[in-house]
Parts: C-alpha cells; sequence; structure tokens
C-alpha cells in the first residue's frame, strides 16, 4: 500500500499529519534494502532518488513527502520558514511539477479563553502586507 492512495485530505487538512506519519513508515519499510527501495521508490514520490536515501535528513524528507501527499509544491513554504533544504530535495518536487502553494500565512487569532478559526482572508508574506491587528 502507498501513502499517495491514502491521500485523501480531510478533517479541514488536518489528515496531513496522519498521512506524513504513514508515509514515514512506508518509506522506512522501503529503503530497508535495494530491491524494495526499487519496487517502492516512485509510489512514494522518489523517483529521481534512484539508490535508497538512508541518510536523508528530515526537512529533506518532510518537503518530498509533504508536496507529495498534498500534491502542490511546498517549496515556497519551506522558504517562508526559513526551513532549508537540498538541491536534490527541491528537484525531485520540481519533478513533480506540482502548482506552488502561495507565501501566505492564515492568522488564527488568540483570544484569552481560546483560538478561533482562521480569518478569511490569509496575509501575503511579501514584505508590505499589513498584518492584521
Amino acid at each position: 500500500m502507498s501513502s499517495q492512495s491514502l491521500t485523501h485530505l480531510g478533517d479541514a487538512g488536518w489528515d496531513v499529519f496522519r498521512l506524513m506519519y504513514i508515509h514515514e513508515r512506508l518509506f522506512s519499510a522501503a529503503i530497508a534494502n535495494d530491491t524494495s527501495w526499487t519496487n517502492q521508490r516512485a509510489s512514494l514520490g522518489f523517483t529521481l532518488y534512484t539508490q535508497r536515501p538512508t541518510a536523508i535528513n528530515g526537512n529533506d524528507f518532510m518537503l518530498i513527502a509533504m508536496s507529495f501527499i498534498t500534491e502542490k509544491d511546498q517549496r515556497p513554504f519551506f522558504d517562508l520558514w526559513g526551513v532549508k533544504y537540498s538541491g536534490e530535495a527541491g528537484n525531485q518536487v520540481a519533478a513533480y511539477g506540482f502548482t506552488a502553494v502561495k507565501k501566505q500565512f492564515w492568522v488564527v487569532p488568540n483570544e484569552a479563553s481560546a483560538f478561533k478559526d482562521p480569518l478569511p482572508t490569509p496575509v501575503l508574506i511579501n514584505g508590505v502586507s499589513p498584518w492584521p491587528l
């Protein structure tokens, strides 16, 4: 079973955490040996990784897996938060051809008693957009 077959993001997007966890489990099993990796790498979204990426760092894995699961190029989101990733991971995500996410932030007001729903309009992170007060 591949995580791609499980990617039905529901629950207002919170399913992504469950799917990332499943993806990591499948990935860890796939890198156990060369045969497993060869057979499973495409279904995990690692088509450019011809050799088992046994030493892949967490940022690279998260970028590739998050992009593959959401079917969105998450590089702008990682760049927005200053999360570093390798050129190899960036190339893998580019190879998907997915639409890039916008550099924007959904503000969730924090009242004294509880969090509220996000504001209806995101803040573009472009150096000139005002922060909602």
